[in-house]
């Protein structure tokens, strides 16, 4: 009975073990190394459960082997379970900083994408400034001469329409002075 209680015990205990082996396996990822030899002694605690079903005289002495193995994989699991919660809170402090890199990231990138928007209307506006500036500078001399025709045959115009009253003057001049004359 009594063995019956602590192989109980102990099956109870490698379930344990078994079930924080796996919780620590699936938080520590990466450090699936360092468990290698942890691993390798609770498959070694379970051939020696294995071993001490099938006979009873070693059961004691297996026994006794089995606890001591357990109370140091417990401590070491403890140890691991301490270092994984240090690591869980630095890789949430990582977290947290990537997340704001992230966001700032983000922002540069949005920055960016409204500087080049800007930059392709400034250059679409210089563009557009430059075809003006060049249909300005090729119709320039034609709009200049055209203006200069016009100009010039209204001044014709007017310079025979000035010939025209300046012999009227000196026609009138010269009848003024006839009278005053007379």
């Amino acid at each position: 009975m009594n063995e019956d209680r602590i192989l109980r015990k102990l099956s109870q205990m490698e379930e344990n073990t078994n079930k924080r082996f796996a919780q620590l396996n699936s938080e520590m990822g990466e450090m699936n190394r360092n468990f290698n030899g942890i691993t390798a002694q609770v498959a070694s605690t379970s051939e020696k459960i294995d071993a001490l079903a099938i006979t009873t005289a070693d059961n004691t002495k297996k026994i006794d082997e089995l606890a001591t193995t357990t109370a140091d994989n417990t401590k070491k699991i403890d140890e691991l379970t301490t270092t994984v919660a240090d690591n869980t809170d630095k890789i949430d402090m990582l977290a947290i900083n990537v997340t704001n890199y992230t966001d700032k990231t983000d922002k540069l990138s949005r920055n960016m994408e409204n500087n080049n928007e800007q930059l392709q209307t400034l250059t679409e506006s210089v563009k557009d400034i430059k075809a003006s500036v060049e249909r300005i500078e090729k119709n320039v001399p034609e709009d200049v001469i055209a203006m200069l025709k016009i100009i010039e045959s209204k001044v014709e115009s007017q310079d025979s329409d000035t010939a025209v009253l300046n012999r009227r003057l000196f026609k009138l001049e010269s009848t003024v002075q006839k009278c005053i004359d007379q």
